[in-house]
């Protein structure tokens, strides 16, 4: 298991509390400092039904490789999927990530998100600003 940083750790109980109260949290650090461990963290802590969200098979891979090795299977089912290949499911989720976030206000996240109106979102990014963040405001 990977040892977390103070400041990670820190990130991880203001997300949790944001969730709980206001349903959306953000994630702004830069790239290298640990965004997809933080949120792996959180997946296994809030221990719901996941669907993970980003644009690039490369970013799913690396995603994946981090969220399997710290959850190991245990808990409810984590979907990690290419906006492209999953913007049109019908398929329910708990908790809805969206890595490099500044991309939510396009719409194709838009589709995906009319039909997760239930879910907690939280979003992810190194660019907050590259264009309206439309869920997460």
């Amino acid at each position: 298991m990977t040892h977390l940083r103070e400041y990670q750790k820190k990130i991880i109980e203001s997300c949790i509390q944001d969730l709980h109260n206001k349903k959306k949290s953000l994630i702004v650090l830069p790239t290298g400092s640990g965004k997809t461990v933080i949120f792996s963290h959180i997946i296994k802590r809030l221990n719901l039904k996941t669907l993970i969200v980003a644009h690039t098979s490369d970013l799913i891979q690396q995603i994946k490789k981090s969220v399997i090795s710290l959850n190991k299977n245990e808990g409810p089912p984590t979907k990690v999927a290419t906006i492209q290949s999953i913007y049109k499911s019908s398929e329910q989720f708990d908790l809805i990530v969206i890595d490099e976030c500044h991309r939510s206000g396009a719409k194709i996240y838009r589709t995906l998100l009319s039909n997760q109106k239930h879910a907690l979102y939280l979003g992810v990014t190194a660019t907050p600003f590259k264009s309206p963040l439309k869920i997460l405001g």
